[in-house]
């Protein structure tokens, strides 16, 4: 029973060898010389599937011989020829989304706020007249917080004698300023400046979510490549089975592993359609008619570090162009805190009020008047402005505060945004290595399964491994794009 055993084995490993092996070998070759999951992320028709290389020296994807192997793949761009580009995605965003039109809205009735007051300074002219000829004029003018001039002038015109001109001034001698106007103005620079913040942070949740949507679109496709490996890995399993190499369970394996990476492929289109519809809604892009899952989107990234000497220069801020408005709009609140604490201290003070009357008729008999008086008011125990006093200075202080920690958060977020940046470089690094690694790994592990060296479990570990990689260096692209346009941001550089 040995001997017969023992030849039986011979004859197995003969037949394999000369007649099965050749065959595989040949075509593990040609997957070796022309791989389906070519490191370039390009979406292109399925009959030039095996027909793209990658031109080092132009930077563009070319049709031709693909005679490449996994060490000279690149992973380091990633490509869609057609449909919206990020540029005219975000023009679209800044005049037509949601977000936008409610800031806008928000800092134009801001600024008419700020006109109500300035309007209470003007001068107003008031014309009085009754059915006895009875006329009257008055002209007011607010000279300040608490400064107000009149000039009111009546007459009759069937009494020639019968007029007045009087001048009245009342003057809160506490407070000679105009604060509350100060208050104004400043405001609504404070609000000028989280306008201009508030428009930046949403240009970096735009870019957000159209490197989140990039990425998934990304990951589909490396999900793809996985499939349509594991479509050929089920395809040698069923002829090894056939050929009785091969047990059933390696090829209810490879049914199995497929019909897995078909359901991550099916939960990523999903995933796809729910972040565009996502995108386009904040960004206000019209479909044209189209549901949001039929509008590609045209993009061509690829890594890049950010160069020293940039990194230096926006460091530097020799200029003076890099603003965080957030910060200098809380700079504005504490002038605006400290004018509070001083109003209020100056209106807690014993009230004096000075207040001059003259009066000249046209009556020649009479003689001119005039009239004068002081007020003073003497406040006895706790009084409501000496406790509103104390409130705006604690507010004060509290904005003091409030100034300190938001400049040492944007100290800490710069320095974090430099950080990743730096972090995902050499991680990318890593990362090409491994996806090259993993795209050998594969390849070697394909040639050994065909030749039945190793078992359908050991493919499965260098196939999710190498999906693994790709998927790597997807993110990190990505990852590396998201994180420059960051530290752009809390530089206080326009997006």
């Amino acid at each position: 029973m040995k001997i017969k055993s023992a030849i039986l084995s011979i004859l197995i490993y003969s037949f394999t060898t000369l007649v099965v092996c050749p065959f595989i070998f040949i075509a593990a070759e040609c997957a070796t010389a022309a791989p389906h999951d070519a490191a370039v992320f390009i979406e292109f028709a399925e009959e030039d599937y095996d027909n793209v290389a990658w031109d080092s020296q132009e930077n563009i994807i070319v049709g031709g011989a693909a005679d490449i192997s996994s060490e000279d793949m690149t992973p380091e761009v990633l490509i869609s020829n057609e449909g919206i580009d990020y540029e005219s995605i975000i023009q679209t965003a800044l005049t037509a989304s949601r977000d936008i039109r409610k800031i806008n809205l928000n800092i134009k009735n801001n600024e008419n706020n700020l006109l109500i007051e300035e309007i209470a300074y003007k001068p107003n002219f008031t014309v009085k007249m009754d059915n006895d000829h009875n006329y009257s004029y008055q002209l007011s003018q607010k000279v300040a917080d608490l400064v107000d001039l009149s000039v009111d002038k009546s007459d009759n015109t069937k009494k020639n004698d019968d007029g007045t001109l009087s001048y009245s001034l009342s003057i809160d001698l506490r407070r000679l300023d105009d604060s509350d106007l100060k208050m104004s103005r400043l405001g609504f620079n404070r609000d000028l400046l989280s306008y201009a913040n508030a428009r930046e942070n949403f240009k970096l949740r735009v870019v957000r979510q159209f490197y989140e949507l990039v990425m998934a679109i990304e990951e589909y496709r490396v999900l793809n490549n996985s499939c349509q490996r594991w479509y050929e890995m089920l395809d040698y399993a069923r002829s090894k089975y056939e050929l009785g190499l091969a047990n059933k369970i390696d090829y209810l394996n490879a049914e199995v592993n497929l019909a897995n990476a078909q359901n991550a492929l099916l939960q990523q289109e999903q995933n796809i359609q729910t972040l565009k519809e996502q995108f386009f809604d904040l960004t206000g892009c019209d479909a044209g008619g189209l549901g949001t899952n039929e509008i590609p989107l045209k993009y061509n990234i690829t890594f890049e570090k950010m160069a020293t000497e940039e990194i230096e220069s926006i460091l530097a801020n020799k200029d003076r162009s890099l603003v965080r408005e957030d910060v200098e709009a809380e700079r504005v609140a504490l002038q605006i805190a400290l004018i509070k604490y001083l109003k209020a201290k100056k209106q807690a003070a014993p009230r004096l009020n000075l207040n001059l009357i003259k009066t000249d008729y046209d009556d020649p008999a009479r003689e001119s008047d005039f009239s004068s008086s002081l007020t003073y008011r003497f406040n006895v125990g706790r009084q409501q402005n000496s406790v509103s006093e104390w409130i705006e200075k604690n507010n004060y202080e509290l904005k003091k505060i409030a100034l300190d920690e938001i400049e040492k958060n944007v100290s800490i977020e710069q320095r974090d945004a430099l950080r990743r940046i730096n972090y995902i470089e050499k991680a990318y690094e890593i990362a090409a290595k491994s996806l090259k690694q993993a795209y050998e790994n594969y390849e070697f592990s394909k040639i050994s399964f065909q030749k039945g060296l190793i078992s359908n479990i050991d493919l499965r570990d260098a196939q999710d491994k190498l999906t693994s990689a790709k998927r790597s260096v997807v993110s990190l692209i990505i990852s590396h794009k998201i994180a420059c346009r960051k530290f752009y941001f809390v530089m206080g550089k326009d997006l």
